[in-house]
């Protein structure tokens, strides 16, 4: 009797924490979604400016490609984002301490790491207390969660293969996505942190 009460005490807590990684997961998505936009409205801008007259020709058409990319393939993009996302939360819920996403080749994973180090060094205090309260819901220590800077340039990189461009193509969103995403990472981690706190966490 008691071995089934403490079964079923087991399946409600697990629900609840299910339910709270969804109010997370929904609150981080919606400012990922508005940055993303960002981004897609402002590349031909940031591509222009990092033309100059030296490159110009050589630079024009990979430029023009990146844009056609954005515009045809956008919702193919965005979909891959967010299911790799999905694949993220998913491990996090189920408690498997490791990233989800398999690693980018070498040269782009240096890169990234690149990017997401000054990223986590900037926002270190912020995500020291969502890995706590994220933790706290697993019922384990986590060290790797889905809001972590290097998931998130991760699966923007792979999810740069729905775009139809070349590996270099390719290369050439990753400091426009620095520059309109993840510069303004602090929305993203702040609403994920509140709610947090509104579920009692």
């Amino acid at each position: 009797m008691n071995k089934a009460k403490s079964t079923s005490s087991n399946k409600g807590s697990n629900a609840e924490s299910i339910n709270v990684f969804r109010t997370v997961k929904w609150a981080a998505d919606k400012e990922v979604d508005y940055l993303l936009e960002g981004l897609a409205a402002n590349v031909a801008d940031a591509l222009f400016e990092a033309m100059n007259n030296d490159e110009q020709k050589r630079a024009l058409n990979s430029h023009f490609n990146v844009m056609r990319g954005l515009k045809l393939n956008s919702g193919s993009f965005r979909e891959e984002f967010s299911l790799l996302m999905n694949v993220s939360w998913a491990a996090l819920i189920n408690a498997r301490d490791k990233q989800a996403v398999p690693d980018a080749d070498d040269e782009v994973t240096e890169l990234l790491k690149a990017y997401s180090d000054r990223n986590l060094n900037h926002h270190k205090a912020l995500l020291a207390q969502i890995q706590q309260k994220l933790s706290r819901l697993c019922h384990k220590e986590m060290s790797f969660h889905p809001l972590l800077p290097s998931n998130f340039y991760l699966c923007f990189w792979v999810a740069t293969e729905k775009l139809g461009l070349t590996h270099d193509e390719r290369c050439l969103l990753i400091p426009l996505f620095n520059r309109f995403v993840m510069d303004q990472f602090d929305h993203v981690l702040s609403a994920a942190h509140q709610a947090l706190i509104d579920e009692g966490v």
